[in-house]
């Protein structure tokens, strides 16, 4: 059974793409029910075609935001990222929508941005 993939979903996976092309990147994901989780954002060569990851239960049409901040810590553990390069990254694409931040960027796609 073959299923069509929504524009949402195509939108996000390019994202996502893109920003994972410039270097191992934590990001908190903001989904549209509500949930948030910390994950390094998947290479393409990791992703499903509409899960982020093959096997899971995120499809990519249920992200609302991702946060990628300069510094995540997490317990013990802390993850820098290079948001400048994030935004670089992101520069060509037709679907993001880029807002900096006070230590990072806040990416949505462009038709749905959301002020946080």
């Amino acid at each position: 059974m073959t299923t069509d993939v929504s524009p949402k979903a195509i939108a996000w996976r390019d994202i996502v793409g893109r920003i994972a092309a410039s270097g191992a990147v934590m990001a908190e994901w903001k989904l549209v029910s509500g949930v948030t989780f910390y994950m390094y954002l998947p290479t393409p060569a990791k992703m499903g075609a509409e899960t982020i990851t093959p096997g899971s239960d995120v499809r990519f049409d249920e992200i609302a935001q991702l946060l990628i901040d300069e510094t995540v810590k997490l317990g013990g553990t802390a993850a820098s990222n290079d948001f400048a390069a994030c935004s670089r990254a992101l520069s060509g694409s037709r679907y993001a929508l880029v807002q900096e931040r006070a230590n990072g960027i806040c990416v949505s796609l462009r038709s749905e941005c959301l002020s946080s």
